[in-house]
């Protein structure tokens, strides 16, 4: 399973997040028009191999950027909680792939876009994984 299809998988079986937001929650480019709010897009920012002398080793350390769309602050307040409560310092197997550790990097609000009534934010997390 690719590390997409492994997070997908394991942001949709947490309990916390999917009380908050259903399953709605999509790759950058697959958000279905009109989408009730709220929801979350992530997507791969980078992804750098790591490179040993010897020969490149066989793990990653992807960033992924995960956007929450909702109508008030305290619904970002609480999807980004519980994003970061199921993902920070995650270490194991998530849906066949290995991860070594989920490290949280960054969050910051993104435009808010007033004729719609969206707030945005972006959280920001490095997957080690193998």
């Amino acid at each position: 399973m690719t590390m997409n299809a492994s997070l997908y998988a394991y942001l949709v079986g947490t309990s916390a997040i999917t009380a908050l937001i259903g399953t709605r929650i999509y790759p950058v480019d697959e958000v279905p028009q009109n989408e009730p709010l709220p929801y979350i897009v992530y997507e791969v920012v980078s992804n750098i191999p790591y490179h040993l002398m010897s020969a490149d080793a066989d793990v990653y350390s992807p960033r992924y950027a995960i956007h929450i769309f909702a109508n008030t602050n305290l619904e970002i307040d609480n999807i980004e909680a519980a994003i970061k409560t199921a993902l920070q310092d995650y270490r194991g197997t998530m849906n066949g792939t290995t991860v070594q550790r989920i490290m949280y990097e960054n969050a910051f609000n993104g435009a808010y876009q007033s004729e719609l009534k969206i707030r945005h934010r972006i959280i920001d997390f490095n997957i080690h994984h193998e």
